[in-house]
């Protein structure tokens, strides 16, 4: 799969947060994400989704083909290289 990926800048010092930009919407997204404890909540005017495995923490609104991606702090850098490499096994 295909995706744009950038840093998110906000109030903490130190944040292990990106931006994924998919070519496919969040609904979609989370349908893929076999092994991860999924929720989604419809109760918002735009429902959403969030995911966690292993101390990684991904969040969407369904309807909307970008995502936010949260690693842990102790080893962020393996866990980004290895959700992005998942990413680009994935095919839609």
């Amino acid at each position: 799969m295909r995706f744009e990926v950038k840093k998110v800048e906000n109030c903490f010092a130190d944040s292990r947060s990106f931006e994924y930009r998919l070519p496919i919407d969040g609904l979609t997204f989370s349908a893929l994400l076999a092994g991860w404890e999924v929720r989604e909540n419809h109760k918002f005017r735009r429902p959403l989704f969030t995911a966690d495995r292993g101390g990684v923490n991904v969040k969407g609104i369904l309807k909307a083909n970008v995502l936010k991606a949260s690693f842990p702090e102790a080893d962020w850098e393996t866990e980004k290289t290895d959700f992005e490499r998942w990413l680009d096994s994935v095919s839609v």
